[in-house]
């Protein structure tokens, strides 16, 4: 009788440690996942910083080529 209760015991406690470690591995698989996402955020993040600060300053350039054509053209006449 204490044998088989033992036995029990010990398949729970097996069930157990399996359904731990089920949950651990997925818990740190969901962290790698959570962990790539970020990665791929900053990434884009980084991107679109980039791409707005390219733009920002081809449009400075243009402005400021347009104004010293138009001075050195008309002279100091702006419109």
């Amino acid at each position: 009788m204490s044998r088989s209760s033992s036995s029990s015991s010990n398949s729970s406690s097996h069930s157990k440690n399996i359904s731990r470690s089920s949950k651990s591995s997925r818990s740190s698989s969901s962290v790698a996942e959570a962990v790539r996402v970020v990665e791929i955020h900053v990434v884009v993040l980084v991107v679109v910083v980039v791409v707005v600060v390219v733009v920002v300053v081809v449009v400075v350039v243009n402005v400021v080529v347009m104004v010293i054509v138009v001075i050195s053209h008309d002279g100091f006449r702006v419109l």
